[in-house]
Formats: C-alpha cells, structure tokens, sequence
C-alpha cells in the first residue's frame, strides 16, 4: 500500500501520455506514476505543488489516494470507489471515500463471523507482504458500522491512521 496523489487536469483526457511528456520536461522533479482515466498520478505532495505551479489552470482536482498493488481478485468492482491502473497492476481508492483497518486480535471463531460480516461492506484488501495481516478497505461513511460489528464479535481493529485525508501527511 502507498500513499499518493491523482490529479485531474483538463487536457489530460484529450492528450494522454502528451501531457506528460510535456509534463515532465517542464518540471523534471515530478514522477509520474501512472495517467489514468484523465488523471495524473504522483507520489509526493510536493510534486502536486510542482504540477499546481506548472499546470494550475489545466487541474481540476487533487484526489489523495491509496494505491495497492496485490488485493484480493473477489473484489475487483471498485468503480464507484476508485480505478484500476493503466496496466491493470495496481487499485488506486480516493481517499475521500474509503478508510483502511487491520484485525489486530480476537477469538479464532469470532474472528471468522467478524470477516464474513465485514465482507458485506468490503471495498478492497491489500494482501501485500509488507501487510502480511491484510488492509481490509471499507467506506468511509460506514467505519462506525464495522467499529460496531468488531465489539459485537469482541475483535480488537485497528482503523490506518496514516490514510488521513490531508496533502501534507
């Protein structure tokens, strides 16, 4: 799982890999990790604030994003909730619509009834080694609920402090 950023810029759609060959001769400290569906995809706030100085009238919008790289094929209808990446290697989720957890403890048996109730409500998971317990991906809206079914089943979850919404963190 890594933090980065989408931004939507205006001519974006209609020129594609263009803009970011204009994009990056112009400012050569940004990397760009992906352009997809009109968007430009960094990894830095400061290459947000170098896109912003370069292209400010052209952006629409700065999405914070969270971009995972092994999740589970079951869910693969994130539409609603973000993209896949052009070559279909990574899951990019806005941040404004989704929040992250991880089961930190609990029963074996509550641990199976609290993951079934949580597939109801599951956007994503992150099965990455360096997540070797998985992010389970939810909506935003409903944390409160999955917060609820987790004391029902007396499991101990963790909600990812670092998917905060703000471009400085």
């Amino acid at each position: 799982m890594k933090r980065c950023y989408g931004i939507e810029l205006k001519t974006c759609e209609r020129h594609g890999l263009e803009i970011t060959e204009r994009l990056t001769s112009y400012q050569p400290s940004v990397t760009i990790l992906d352009v997809v569906n009109g968007m430009v995809v960094v990894e830095a706030v400061d290459e947000v604030e170098a896109v912003k100085k370069w292209a400010a009238s052209s952006i629409i919008e700065v999405h914070p994003l969270v971009q995972i790289s092994s999740w589970d094929p079951r869910f693969e209808d994130i539409q609603d909730y973000g993209f896949f990446s052009s070559k279909h290697e990574a899951i990019y989720l806005f941040l404004e619509l989704v929040t992250g957890l991880t089961i930190e403890g609990g029963e074996d048996v509550q641990q199976e009834m609290f993951q079934l109730q949580l597939e109801e409500n599951l956007i994503a998971i992150d099965q990455s080694p360096e997540n070797a317990k998985g992010i389970f991906f939810v909506e935003r809206d409903k944390a409160e609920l999955v917060a609820g079914y987790a004391r029902a089943y007396k499991m101990d979850i963790q909600f990812d402090k670092n998917l905060s919404l703000h471009l400085d963190k």
